[in-house]
């Protein structure tokens, strides 16, 4: 999934890997309760996180901290009740400067394992929405955070 977004590489990316602060910006959804237990230090290779939803728990990790053009991360979903199964979720976030924009792709991997392989499909759509909302947000954020950068 693709979203061109009206600032620099470095401004998105910044966001993207303050964990901390996904509160300031991306408002809970359904799926997204917040991103809590932040293992302490500043974010890197090997930081772990853990996001919780109805369906279950991400327990996060980050694997590629490439600034200002790579993060990724390792999000095994444990589902509840735990007898469904797991998600096995890889996200990569790769910017690309386009003139003064930036067009952010966020690359989705899904494995499953349990009683919601039968589910695929619907658990897979359902992280593409979240997905869209997630960088309709961003790209909101991002572009204000500049807008004011540039009146101040």
């Amino acid at each position: 999934m693709e979203t061109l977004i009206e600032t620099d590489r470095a401004t998105i990316f910044d966001i993207l890997a303050d964990l901390r602060h996904y509160g300031d910006w991306l408002p809970h959804s359904l799926v997204f309760k917040g991103t809590t237990a932040i293992s302490p230090g500043p974010i890197g290779v090997g930081t772990t996180y853990v996001e919780t939803s109805p369906w279950g728990t991400r327990r996060g990790v980050v694997t590629v901290i490439d600034r200002p053009d790579r993060i990724a991360y390792w999000q095994p979903m444990t589902l509840s009740p735990r007898w469904l199964g797991t998600v096995f979720v890889r996200v990569e976030d790769s910017l690309a400067p386009v003139g003064f924009s930036t067009l952010l792709r966020r690359d989705l991997q899904l494995r499953f394992r349990g009683v919601v392989t039968l589910a695929a499909p619907i658990v897979a759509r359902s992280f593409v929405s979240e997905i869209e909302r997630i960088q309709k947000w961003l790209k909101s954020h991002a572009e204000a955070r500049t807008a004011a950068a540039a009146v101040t």
